[in-house]
């Protein structure tokens, strides 16, 4: 869990899951950070880096198999593949929905 006095701490109550912070004009004096992710500094972060990429759940990509499908259309993907890999990326969604209620339930 991050230290009340830092950065981390302050963008995890946020309610989004994935974003870019840009740190330019952020008034950060005082506060830790861990750029690094082992170490906490108490330098000004915004001096060190241009910004924050946050992810609050780390999983693995996915492939959007029929947007892919949309943009490429002369992509000779199998129909007998295309529904294989549309059957695992909705058994991944449902894997990902029961993993966010259970971490929120965890949080309560």
């Amino acid at each position: 869990m991050p230290s009340e006095n830092s950065l981390e701490y302050l963008i995890g109550l946020s309610d989004n899951d994935n974003y870019f912070l840009p740190l330019n004009n952020l008034p950060l004096e005082g506060l830790m950070s861990r750029p690094l992710a082992h170490h906490y500094m108490k330098n000004d972060i915004s001096q060190v880096m241009d910004g924050v990429v946050f992810n609050r759940y780390n999983r693995r990509p996915y492939t959007d198999w029929d947007f892919l499908k949309q943009i490429f259309p002369e992509n000779k993907v199998s129909a007998k593949k295309l529904e294989r890999l549309k059957l695992n990326l909705e058994l991944h969604k449902q894997n990902r929905e029961k993993s966010r209620e259970k971490d929120v339930l965890e949080k309560a």
